[in-house]
């Protein structure tokens, strides 16, 4: 039984299989030591490998069964390691090849070698053509051919002992195998039973791997993974997906063939040039899910996308193409022989970008995914297109949609006016996908009716004279932050800062009437209280809602010295009303100077502008300096509720700075820290994550652990100093 228990711990085998096989292996060399006597050496060699497969064979797999149709290799080999009582599907590659030998014993079977197929050739009994028809063959270091076709290595999610699995509860309770189909990262759905794909067990929530000992149950808790429910979709929902399942193949094997190695494959050499382009393109425009890199795309029943696809990933491959792609393009758009011959699309070709405009060919299997594709192009085509401004649509009805770009150019504004203009409200806006380097899309009839509700914008001279006021004055409104200008093109063609009439109009009737009929003397004219606000970055529309209220009276008129001390105390009243007014609750003010957000989070400005740059608070404008930065008050409100200073809680649990830091190193737990040049330095902890630890605890177990680390170097040390008075 020793022995039992070693070949348990080097082979990953249980007690009873491990026994299994070392008797088995005694009753093999007991036979090599008769055929050695009687026969020679090479009639030996050959019979001994024979007898060692048969013998392997009925050691390691008592418990056989056929590989199914649609299960993967490594799928087989777990549900034969669960058959047999071992622990994971590396046990055959382990306990065949021996541990001696790394290359070739891994699940993914495009990197087994010649001798590892013929051993599972051996130990499973499958037929070699049957397997080698199910293998991920390892071409070069971007290309697998996946049953039979050739596709990107990046299309096929990773398969070893630690990487995750995808499963559908369906077909384990069903059919008991793990899908090929479900090794592709595009299918997040079951095509049998039309429900999304689970990575976790439904009962320890715990990731399911495939060093599992078996292929339906979890590797942590042994519950049955059957037992996951996941959300059942419409049968429309999946027609994508079914195309994909029956076409992929043949769709990445061109597109792999010209995309990543910039030539042909060989099969296609008969046709011409303009042919293969136009196959391509076809499959490209109307199959994007199919684009090396996409997600798949499913529409529900009421027309709203679930999942979104982002055409421009699939475009990034086309802009890699061959150069005499471009030129075959440029010669088309010359001649128009896309609208002159009838073919299939119209394409032009604008800065590296492609248009499609049209679906002329009615075949198979292009028709049923017709108006499936139609309804797609019209609603998301015009964001994915970074030209898009000038494109003439064929359906006048559509609503056209543009980018960033394109919406600085409708409106004449810096890409972060229109941003602000999105955080106000007035502008809508939605991502193309779920991925953060998404466009950002915009409605251009929103944009149009924008610019119909005002005038032209004008410069500043022009304003100024409008308002009745020096040019100097502007200025000043401008940097209170009432005004928003924006850069635009002059009378001259140069550059120059523009203002919509609105706002001078806003101006005009609020700001100067207001500020006429409550000043009261020199400390509130016009200059100084402007200057009072550019000061402390303080919105001149909250100040004089405030004086309506009378939170912030003013001041009575005294003489020029007097008014100096008096000014500096309506300032020191102003910024302690203005602080409280930022954060109060029912404050709708989102405008947050630098000093009011470091006041609320017990820091130094210097700390706000390391989590701004972190993007812990959100910055609503670009500044050239931290004095102009305004900040997001929801941002600051819920970095408050989130984070805590760990100066704080040091000081809540009466112990160090250092103390709490090591102890809830110890418990695993690491600040957000930044660090000053002048040497100083602060760090913030998660709530929740503090929340679910004793700190209590951790700082008494880290004392008494401390505490016997002095001990023991005590003890240390005085060894030494006993081994040295010896020796001496």
């Amino acid at each position: 039984m020793e022995k039992s228990r070693k070949a348990y711990r080097y082979l990953q085998l249980s007690p009873t299989a491990a026994f299994r096989l070392q008797k088995a292996i005694f009753y093999h060399l007991r036979a090599v030591d008769r055929l050695s006597r009687s026969r020679t050496n090479t009639q030996t060699t050959a019979t001994l490998n024979v007898r060692l497969a048969e013998v392997l064979t009925l050691a390691l797999i008592p418990v056989r069964s056929p590989i199914a149709d649609d299960e993967s290799t490594a799928g087989y080999l777990a549900r034969l390691a669960g058959y047999n009582g071992y622990v994971s599907g590396t046990w055959i590659l382990d306990g065949a090849l021996g541990r001696g030998r790394v290359a070739g014993k891994t699940l993914d079977s495009g990197f087994w070698s010649g001798d590892t197929l013929k051993t599972i050739i051996n130990l499973t009994g499958v037929d070699e053509q049957t397997l080698l028809a199910k293998l991920y063959r390892k071409c070069s270091s971007k290309v697998r051919i996946y049953l039979g076709n050739l596709v990107p290595a990046g299309m096929l999610d990773p398969i070893s002992s630690k990487s995750s699995r995808k499963y559908c509860p369906k077909c384990l309770a069903e059919f008991g195998f793990h899908s090929s189909l479900f090794d592709l990262s595009l299918i997040q759905i079951c095509p049998r039973h039309c429900i999304r794909l689970a990575r976790h067990c439904p009962h320890c929530a715990e990731p399911t791997v495939w060093g599992s000992p078996s292929i339906r149950y979890c590797g942590e808790c042994k519950g049955d993974l059957a037992a996951c429910t996941t959300e059942q979709l419409a049968v429309t929902d999946m027609i994508g997906l079914w195309f994909l399942a029956t076409e992929i193949g043949f769709q990445h094997f061109i597109l792999d063939g010209c995309v990543h190695h910039g030539k042909w494959p060989e099969q296609l050499d008969h046709l011409s040039f303009a042919d293969k382009v136009e196959l391509v393109l076809s499959m490209a425009f109307h199959l994007e899910t199919n684009l090396p890199g996409a997600r798949p795309l499913y529409y529900s029943r009421d027309g709203q996308d679930r999942v979104h696809t982002a055409l421009n990933d699939g475009l990034k491959y086309l802009w890699n193409w061959p150069e005499g792609l471009f030129r075959y393009l440029d010669d088309l758009k010359e001649r128009r022989r896309a609208t002159a011959e009838g073919a299939r699309f119209g394409l032009t070709h604008d800065f590296g970008t492609f248009y499609s405009v049209g679906m002329h060919k009615e075949r198979e299997p292009w028709a049923t995914l017709k108006p499936f594709f139609q309804e797609y192009l019209r609603r998301h085509w015009d964001g994915f297109a970074r030209r898009s401004a000038s494109w003439e649509r064929h359906d006048s009805d559509d609503a056209r949609v543009v980018d960033l770009k394109g919406a600085c150019r409708l409106l004449g504004r810096s890409p972060p006016k229109i941003k602000a203009l999105v955080d106000a409200g007035i502008i809508n806006a939605k991502r193309a996908g779920e991925n953060a380097r998404a466009p950002t899309l915009f409605r251009a009839d929103d944009l149009t009716k924008l610019l119909s509700k005002s005038e032209p914008p004008i410069d500043f001279k022009t304003a100024a004279q409008r308002l009745g006021v020096s040019r100097e004055a502007l200025n000043k409104i401008a940097r209170a932050g009432v005004l928003t200008p924006l850069l635009g093109p002059s009378v001259d063609g140069s550059k120059t800062y523009l203002i919509s009439v609105e706002q001078v109009d806003t101006i005009t009737s609020d700001i100067l009437s207001n500020l006429k009929s409550l000043s009261r003397g020199k400390s509130h004219s016009f200059g100084s209280v402007m200057k009072t606000c550019s000061l402390y970055k303080i919105p001149i529309q909250l100040m004089i809602r405030a004086m309506r209220s009378g939170a912030l009276p003013p001041c009575d008129a005294v003489d020029s010295q007097q008014g100096l001390q008096a000014l500096r105390f309506c300032r020191h009243r102003m910024k302690t009303w203005m602080y409280d007014a930022l954060f109060d609750e029912t404050s709708t003010d989102v405008f947050v100077p630098v000093w009011a957000a470091a006041k609320f989070l017990n820091v130094s400005t210097m700390t706000v502008l390391a989590l701004v740059a972190d993007h812990k608070l959100k910055s609503l404008q670009e500044a050239t300096s931290r004095e102009y930065l305004q900040l997001c008050r929801r941002s600051i409100l819920d970095f408050k509720e989130n984070f805590l200073r760990s100066h704080d809680l040091a000081k809540e649990y009466g112990t160090s700075l250092a103390a709490l830091l090591r102890a809830l190193a110890k418990a695993g737990v690491w600040p957000l820290r930044y660090m000053f040049n002048d040497g100083s330095s602060v760090s913030f902890f998660e709530r929740r994550v503090i929340n679910h630890i004793d700190i209590g605890q951790a700082l008494e177990d880290a004392y008494r652990s401390s505490a016997s680390e002095r001990s023991r170097y005590r003890r240390r040390c005085l060894a030494r100093k006993r081994t040295a008075s010896k020796a001496t």
